[in-house]
């Protein structure tokens, strides 16, 4: 094992449940969620030389793993699930509200979402990721992230207030 893997295992220790988890969100297929999962692994440790040290791996990772994904389902030809989870709803643009149960309409609503305004939501509201962190995992400027979790919160709201 050289240096560099050492220093990788070190710093995936933290975070290798989460990639798991938000790659089941994102799949909504455990099976799947395992598979790309490893593959994000994989891939981040083959690129592990390009990490610069002193920078924030957990968003670089997860950069890697959202990326992985869509890859995935681009081969595949089928849908992102993204969603079969609970969501909390948001009154405002900035603070979320629990959700009481899980809901049929939630995950509808969701599923409607544009897929730019779902993963900034996933990411924001559901793993709990700051906006600095999603604008790095969504490869966009703070700015544009802010927009998307702003328009995709506020169509969430539109949907489930029918």
């Amino acid at each position: 094992m050289s240096k560099d893997d050492g220093e990788f295992e070190k710093l995936l220790g933290p975070v290798v449940h989460q990639l798991y988890y938000m790659a089941l969100d994102m799949t909504g297929h455990p099976a799947d969620a395992e598979d790309v999962s490893q593959e994000a692994v994989v891939k981040a440790l083959r690129a592990f030389g390009s990490f610069k040290p002193g920078s924030e791996f957990k968003p670089w990772i997860f950069r890697i793993l959202t990326n992985t994904v869509i890859d995935f389902y681009r081969t595949r030809r089928r849908p992102l699930a993204l969603l079969d989870m609970d969501l909390p709803a948001s009154t405002d643009n900035h603070t979320p509200l629990p959700v009481s149960a899980r809901s049929e309409e939630i995950e509808e609503a969701l599923r409607n979402l544009e897929p730019e305004q779902r993963l900034a939501v996933i990411l924001v509201d559901l793993h709990d990721f700051s906006m600095k962190e999603a604008a790095e995992m969504m490869g966009c400027p703070m700015g544009t992230a802010g927009s998307r979790l702003a328009r995709g919160r506020a169509a969430l709201r539109r949907r489930l207030a029918r």
